[in-house]
């Protein structure tokens, strides 16, 4: 099962829906303001748009992927009122699954606030996947610290933008990088701006320098693959795997980075609308094994406390049986003695007291005059 949590879907066309906006009402005598009536404008998607989707997820499906994620995406801030979830127009279709994800582009006007709060909880549970794309070496550790424990608001991917400059705008610390990997979170490495044809060369170069830099400081841990482009420039499975070889990661983590690690996401997704991350219920499990080896509990015959002591007098001193508890009159014990012979002695019977006379003292040797 393969996975692609990054097919951008981007409207051309903005429209506003009818009785969506209303004209203010003047004051009143009394100098109270009237109500104030929201108003937001939707991006609603042409039929021609959502044919190219549809053949965008034709094609994916033909490729080998079983899994789709659709992304939107939003510039520094999220608002429910401006922000529209116009991914839902989008019908889900049988033999491919299809995720809607949320892409918040953070910039310098972000760093005071994102939209990512418990008051747009609800508004956000519409969403599958939630994702954020820093620009600043504030965004990216307020990503990576804050945003990716668990929450009704959790971000679980961190997309960076490889194309647009020569270096990244910010040094990825080891440290910071391992908190947000042990908190849950991946970072993202979308293949689109490589194998863009057409494209041009500089981005291209610069996709490959910041990649190769994104799988040294990760060592190829938590690095997810996506397309994040458009037609042509989708790629197979085989393909990527391929392609994330040659950037310096190893086969094993190369392929799951689009099996098991994308798999991962996604169910760790679906715990932002559970209670404190809970998938399902624990259940408890009793222990069958006996104690030390001597004691079996079974329905019919509970174990009392005394077998309990003499299965433990008989772990220490070394005895071992296969049949259960021995009896009291049978049991009987091997000790040395002090001269190399064997006694057999009774449990019932006190232990050899140990040697209480003073050792003997050396006798010294005269010397003979």
């Amino acid at each position: 099962m393969y996975f692609d949590l990054n097919v951008p879907v981007i409207p051309q066309k903005i429209g506003i829906k009818q009785g969506s906006e209303q004209p203010l009402k003047k004051k009143s005598k009394l100098g109270e303001k009237a109500p104030r009536v929201a108003h937001a404008r939707d991006p609603i998607l042409s039929p021609p748009e959502r044919k190219s989707i549809e053949t965008r997820i034709d094609d994916l499906i033909n490729l080998g992927y079983s899994v789709i994620a659709l992304n939107q995406t939003v510039t520094s801030k999220y608002d429910p009122m401006s922000d529209h979830n116009y991914l839902a127009e989008i019908p889900d279709r049988s033999g491919v699954t299809l995720l809607r994800r949320l892409t918040i582009e953070l910039d310098e006007r972000s760093e005071n606030g994102f939209g990512l709060t418990n008051n747009n909880s609800s508004a956000l549970s519409t969403y599958d996947i939630i994702s954020l794309r820093p620009s600043t070496a504030a965004n990216l550790s307020s990503a990576c610290l804050s945003h990716s424990v668990a929450s009704p608001i959790t971000a679980h991917i961190i997309s960076l933008d490889l194309s647009s400059q020569s270096r990244l705008p910010f040094f990825l610390k080891r440290s910071l990088i391992n908190t947000a990997i042990k908190n849950g979170a991946v970072f993202e490495i979308c293949y689109g701006p490589a194998v863009a044809v057409g494209g041009d060369e500089i981005n291209r170069r610069n996709w490959w320098a910041n990649a190769r830099e994104v799988v040294r400081a990760t060592s190829g841990k938590g690095v997810l693959l996506s397309g994040g482009g458009e037609g042509c420039e989708v790629r197979g499975p085989k393909d990527v795997i391929n392609l994330a070889t040659i950037l310096g990661m190893k086969q094993d983590q190369a392929l799951h980075a689009v099996t098991t690690l994308a798999k991962s996401v996604t169910i760790r997704a679906q715990t932002r609308k559970t209670y404190r991350a809970v998938l399902s219920e624990p259940t408890l499990v009793q222990p069958t094994s006996s104690v030390h080896g001597f004691i079996t509990a079974t329905s019919g015959d509970q174990p009392s406390v005394s077998k309990v002591n003499e299965a433990d007098e008989l772990a220490a001193i070394g005895q071992t049986t296969t049949e259960g508890l021995p009896s009291q009159d049978a049991t009987t014990t091997t000790i040395a003695a002090e001269h190399g012979t064997k006694k057999r002695r009774h449990l019932d019977e006190d232990p050899i007291p140990p040697s209480t006379s003073p050792p003997k003292s050396k006798k010294k040797r005269k010397n003979k005059e």
